[in-house]
């Protein structure tokens, strides 16, 4: 993934991932040094998983996800929406 563009495989609309990126690039506009490993460092989960998760090979599980949720710093209606986004793809596959 790149952060820079936001540039990944598609994700569906209403994707977590989209969320997630959409927040990494966000953050990367603010810090130009700011990467995926120090965000993935910061929520306590591995920089490898977190590439998968935006690339669509693997899912965040419930913990991750509430860790990654917890570093994107968003309102409380919106990590609820983001850990339902999570927990109904997962559930889907």
């Amino acid at each position: 993934m790149n952060l820079e563009t936001g540039s990944t495989s598609s994700a569906p609309a209403g994707s977590y991932r989209i969320l997630l990126r959409e927040h990494l690039c966000a953050r990367v506009k603010e810090h130009p040094r700011f990467s995926l490993r120090a965000f993935a460092r910061k929520a306590g989960v591995s920089h490898a998983l977190l590439s998968q998760v935006l690339n669509g090979k693997k899912h965040l599980s419930r913990r991750s996800a509430v860790r990654v949720v917890e570093q994107m710093e968003l309102s409380e209606d919106r990590s609820e929406h983001f850990l339902d986004l999570v927990e109904y793809e997962t559930s889907s596959d």
